[in-house]
């Protein structure tokens, strides 16, 4: 029996509206329009006009959409008109454990298993995205026919699309996604989505640990290399600064000579005049006398004056001194004044540029999405199920 078209209706639950929107992400149809226009089905960023390409492209598949209350979002889900943008890492796997725990297993089974199909015989080509991913799992869960190719797809599109950013986040990723392969591959019908959902749970918390721990590696590393590189950067800065230091004390030592050798020319112009006073004080010392006047009579009116200071009174060592002073003074003034050479002002020596440090790596929207995911599934897990007895 055809399953029926998905309706999309003005109050329709959150739940029913997830459920389409997966059912349409596992289409054939909707796969191969977002490759057409460049998108990653899984992660599509679309315009006005693409959206409205993709309800088109749905009602031509059977979808019976209520226009006045329904829209394609720039996600690529069918979302109510003015709600805020629709979940986009909506995956086959976490739709299987919430499909489990509303009971609702055979509402879009049909649809799911088609293009789950579909999606595993062409998952060679469609490895590399994240949407080629859901529609392995998708397979897995709701028809359990492709279980063999979960591993490959969901390891090539969820848990590298993911971006694990070491080698062993990488490698921790991929057991963890063959782990979830065999698990699925264990499903029975209708009687095992309970026990498979618990099960998928248990492999996506691994898998959510494996991320986590990654990035624990990865910030670790991270930081030592940011700590050596810090520590070069504080010797290199420390050395800079002491070259500065030992550069401004040698401008500061050749100002040093240089006043010295001003204050010793100084001292040779002013000693000459020094010594002279001395020897004229000398002079005078010795032959200074007490100014007398004789030989006035009436009949000569002109006095006769001894004693006082006269150049009579400058001994043969002063007039001699002045003539040295008179010589070196001539012999300096040809010579011309000379000063010792200052010191050149030395270059600036800038300190490195501080080193840039690593960003650190945080969870994303698909740990969140793990998270979550993980926490449904075993709840799903742990709901009793009972067969139901036949005849």
């Amino acid at each position: 029996m055809a399953t029926p078209a998905p309706s999309l209706q003005q109050g329709m639950s959150e739940a029913s509206i997830d459920q389409a929107n997966i059912a349409m992400r596992n289409m054939p149809w909707y796969q191969n329009f977002m490759k057409g226009i460049g998108q990653d089905p899984g992660h599509p960023h679309l315009s006005k006009s693409q959206s409205q390409q993709v309800l088109k492209q749905a009602q031509a598949n059977g979808f019976v959409v209520d226009e006045g209350d329904m829209e394609v979002d720039d996600g690529g889900n069918f979302n109510p008109k003015g709600h805020k943008l629709r979940n986009t890492l909506i995956v086959a796997g976490i739709a299987a454990a919430t499909i489990a725990t509303m009971g609702a297993a055979g509402a879009f089974a049909g649809a799911a298993a088609a293009s789950g199909g579909g999606a595993a015989a062409g998952g060679g080509a469609a490895a590399a995205g994240a949407g080629a991913g859901a529609a392995g799992v998708g397979a897995g869960v709701a028809g359990g026919a492709a279980a063999p190719a979960l591993a490959g797809t969901l390891s090539a599109g969820s848990m590298l699309g993911g971006g694990a950013a070491t080698a062993a986040g990488v490698g921790g990723s991929l057991s963890t996604a063959a782990k979830i392969g065999s698990m699925l591959s264990g499903g029975n019908g209708a009687s095992g989505y309970l026990d498979t959902a618990g099960r998928v749970a248990s492999g996506l918390n691994d898998l959510s640990q494996g991320r986590a721990a990654g990035r624990l590696a990865e910030n670790n590393a991270a930081y030592g290399t940011d700590r050596n590189l810090i520590d070069l950067y504080r010797a290199q800065t420390d050395a800079t600064n002491s070259q500065n230091v030992f550069d401004i004390g040698k401008v500061n030592a050749g100002i040093g000579v240089g006043n010295l050798d001003v204050a010793q020319k100084k001292f040779s112009l002013d000693a000459p005049g020094q010594r002279a006073s001395n020897s004229v004080r000398g002079d005078i010392l010795a032959n200074a006398q007490d100014a007398s006047v004789s030989g006035i009579s009436p009949n000569t009116p002109v006095p006769t004056i001894s004693g006082g200071l006269r150049p009579s009174m400058f001994s043969a060592n002063t007039r001699a001194l002045g003539g040295e002073m008179s010589s070196q003074a001539l012999a300096s003034q040809k010579a011309g004044d000379t000063f010792a050479a200052l010191p050149t002002i030395p270059d600036y020596v800038k300190p490195p540029t501080a080193p840039a440090l690593t960003d650190v790596s945080q969870a994303d929207g698909l740990d969140s999405w793990l998270n979550t995911a993980s926490t449904i599934g075993g709840l799903a897990g742990m709901i009793p199920y009972k067969k139901k007895a036949v005849g």
